[in-house]
């Protein structure tokens, strides 16, 4: 499993930041550290960074943190540190249990639904010798056929979408994540802009070397302009912006 694209060196190098009080200094240094405690799901995530990254981080950090979190609480720290307190994401904390099972992670009720019917969706969609880009495909379009846009579940995550067929952006994006995972491909949850003027969220999935953008709600909502289905960034960039640094380009090579 890959979950979300993190290489195996942020599980090592984040604690030892957060132990030695160093001070993170670029926006992927902040993913790093944040995402490794995330994986403990951790109550509290302490962050300390240059000055100079303040209007940066600013600007970006729901970017990072929407990749394992609903919503955070921030304190900033007399010291200069920063806590973060998270409200974890469903989809964070099913993969977490799957891929680190000797944490102990209790899932509710309403989770262990959510990967049951995860499950179902991808036993039932994937078959053996399928291509990668066809097993995104068959789950993607498989979502966008469920699912109606509700602004109203702004917060529903992939329970929402899974159980209810229901949800925004957020819960698009969730639940194609977790099913991804369950298949076996690479991804990770992309926040950024839509016509730049409404922040918005989809995936970016690791396919024949390339990474390249899934878009469902829009590929929903937008029938006629879609599907928003293993686009490079040139295509998806007509549309959508993002943080570069966070994001590397959807043409390159790994």
């Amino acid at each position: 499993m890959h979950p979300y694209l993190l290489p195996v060196s942020v599980l090592c190098v984040a604690p030892v930041l957060a132990a030695q009080g160093t001070v993170c200094t670029t926006l992927p240094q902040v993913e790093e550290h944040l995402l490794a405690a995330a994986r403990n799901l951790e109550p509290e995530l302490h962050l300390r960074v240059e000055p100079a990254l303040q209007p940066a981080l600013q600007k970006y950090l729901f970017c990072i943190t929407s990749q394992f979190c609903f919503k955070f609480r921030m304190r900033p720290m007399p010291d200069g540190e920063i806590i973060l307190t998270p409200q974890y994401a469903d989809d964070w904390r099913i993969i977490q249990s799957l891929t680190r099972p000797q944490a102990g992670i209790r899932l509710t009720e309403r989770e262990v639904k959510t990967l049951a019917e995860a499950r179902r969706r991808v036993a039932a969609l994937v078959k053996p010798g399928m291509s990668r880009s066809a097993v995104v495909k068959a789950l993607h379009d498989d979502l966008v056929s469920r699912m109606t846009y509700k602004p109203s579940r702004w917060m529903g995550g992939a329970s929402a979408a899974l159980l209810e067929n229901e949800g925004v952006c957020e819960a698009y994006a969730r639940a194609l994540g977790l099913m991804l995972h369950l298949a076996d491909i690479p991804s990770r949850k992309v926040f950024g802009m839509l016509d730049k003027r409404t922040t918005h969220e989809w995936n970016l999935v690791f396919i024949n070397g390339r990474r390249l953008h899934v878009d469902a709600t829009l590929s929903d909502t937008r029938p006629a302009s879609g599907p928003f289905l293993l686009l490079p960034d040139s295509a998806l960039s007509r549309t959508h912006s993002w943080c570069p640094s966070l994001l590397p380009a959807a043409e390159k090579e790994l």
